[in-house]
């Protein structure tokens, strides 16, 4: 027999696959790209399966909590940095330009570092990823100079959701820290 506990895991797995769901409909419908529509749905859906996850068990945190309390401060920085650079790798062998879609393809790296690494990682994830935006991505290229509008939203936007899923995820993982 299931108790509350589990039912309520499932609802909240279940009410997360239908936001993807219609987000991957809105986005095929307005014409995104397919990689887009995956993003879409794992950033529903990641959240519910995640919170399901870590209130089924006893001791939830155990490689999570091993990693985020028992490795140095540089070396969770370090990771944080390599995370950013693998997104940046990745998005350069897709050859997609972040700028195109408001700078949300860099934000594996930050989801990343604020689930193992903790929220000082992830908002070190963030500027660096903005940083790194701004003079690679936005106009004019390799220039710190922000001639565009478009460019100055995208980037502020960027870093504010950033930051936001940053302290989210680290309060749902180890609250009150």
């Amino acid at each position: 027999m299931a108790n509350r506990r589990s039912i309520g895991t499932t609802v909240a797995a279940l009410i997360g696959a239908m936001v993807g769901a219609f987000f991957a409909w809105f986005l095929e419908v307005t014409g995104h790209p397919s990689w887009s529509v995956l993003l879409m749905i794992v950033c529903a859906i990641a959240p519910s399966i995640m919170l399901a996850l870590y209130e089924s068990y006893e001791h939830p945190a155990t490689l999570v909590g091993w990693i985020r309390w028992r490795i140095s401060p540089r070396i969770k920085i370090l990771t944080a940095l390599l995370l950013v650079g693998m997104t940046l790798f990745v998005l350069h062998l897709l050859n997609l330009n972040p700028r195109d879609y408001a700078y949300l393809p860099l934000l594996p790296a930050v989801i990343l570092s604020a689930i193992f690494l903790g929220g000082g990682p992830a908002l070190v994830a963030v500027v660096v990823s903005t940083i790194i935006a701004d003079y690679v991505y936005a106009l004019p290229e390799y220039s710190f100079a922000i001639t565009e509008w478009e460019d100055a939203a995208g980037l502020a936007v960027f870093a504010i959701i950033g930051g936001f899923i940053a302290f989210n995820i680290q309060e749902i993982i180890s609250p009150g820290e």
